[in-house]
Formats: C-alpha cells, sequence, structure tokens
C-alpha cells in the first residue's frame, strides 16, 4: 500500500489525505539461454548448460516441464533448469544438434521457448587413423615380401 499527502493551495478547501492502493500484478518469468552446447561423447549425467529462468516478482517458485523432446531423447531437464545428458550416446557425426520445447511456471504464468542444445565435434577418429596407416603399411610391405609374418612386423613397428 502506497500512502499519498495531498496538500490544497486552496484556501477555502481544507487539505486532506487520501489513500491509494496499488495492486502489484505477477510477472511472467523470463528465460536466459535457449542455446546450449555440450561436447560429444559426454558421460550420463554431464550438464549440457542452464536455461537461467528468472522471475522479477519477489519469491516465486519456478517449474520447469518438457513440453516436447527430440528424437532421440537425449537430454532431461532438472527442477533447477538444468538439461543433464540422459542418453548413453551422444554422437556430433549421427546428431548435431537437439531441440526441446520447454515450459517454465511461476505458478500463474506458463512461459513456453524453444532450446537448442548443439553437439561439440570432437575429434574421436585419431585413433583410428594411425590404426589405419599402420594396416596399411603392414599390407604393402607383406605383399613386397618385406615381412611374411605379423610378428615381425610387430617388432619391426616397435624397434622404431
Amino acid at each position: 500500500m502506497v500512502e499519498s499527502v495531498f496538500i490544497s493551495l486552496d484556501t477555502v478547501a481544507p487539505p486532506s489525505n487520501t489513500q491509494v492502493t496499488v495492486l502489484d500484478k505477477n510477472d511472467p518469468p523470463t528465460i536466459g539461454q535457449t542455446t546450449l552446447s555440450i561436447k560429444e561423447n559426454s558421460p550420463l549425467g554431464a550438464l549440457a548448460g542452464n536455461i537461467g529462468a528468472v522471475d522479477p516478482d519477489v519469491g516465486s517458485v519456478l517449474t520447469y516441464s518438457l513440453l516436447r523432446a527430440d528424437t532421440p531423447d537425449a537430454f532431461r531437464i532438472d527442477a533447477t533448469g538444468s538439461f543433464i545428458v540422459k542418453s548413453a550416446v551422444l554422437d556430433f557425426e549421427t546428431k548435431s544438434s537437439y531441440v526441446y520445447k520447454v515450459q517454465v511456471s511461476d505458478g500463474v504464468n506458463l512461459v513456453p521457448a524453444d532450446i537448442t542444445i548443439t553437439l561439440l565435434d570432437d575429434n574421436d577418429n585419431v585413433s583410428g587413423a594411425v590404426l589405419h596407416g599402420a594396416c596399411a603399411a603392414f599390407i604393402a610391405l607383406r605383399w613386397c615380401g618385406i615381412i611374411r609374418t605379423p610378428w615381425a612386423f610387430l617388432e619391426r613397428t616397435l624397434a622404431s
């Protein structure tokens, strides 16, 4: 409640007090982050990020829910607005981003938003390239008759 005092400058009317009541309306929450990212091959339970919802009304408690999950459904949202890995496989080469529709509520207002989670590509082919090169070298040397057994190839490779 806000109290205001008005004083009349008119000499005929006596001064008076007026009381004004201001009612606060419930403001909707806002979502700060709609784009999150996480490295591919992240383990179960890893944090992709928080959507950072806030409510300007003091004392509001926010709740989060998924309205629509992507396919495959690789993430869950927790009570604080954080997206957590729930799938065993996050592979950039198979799927590079996920889109979820979430809803944030302060108990009165419902605010929907699309959240995009982008996978960051990890160089997961390094060991395969080295192995591939070693196999190609072994096949070439064997074809030329330089190596007769795989053991000789391993001895030469380990010695160098």
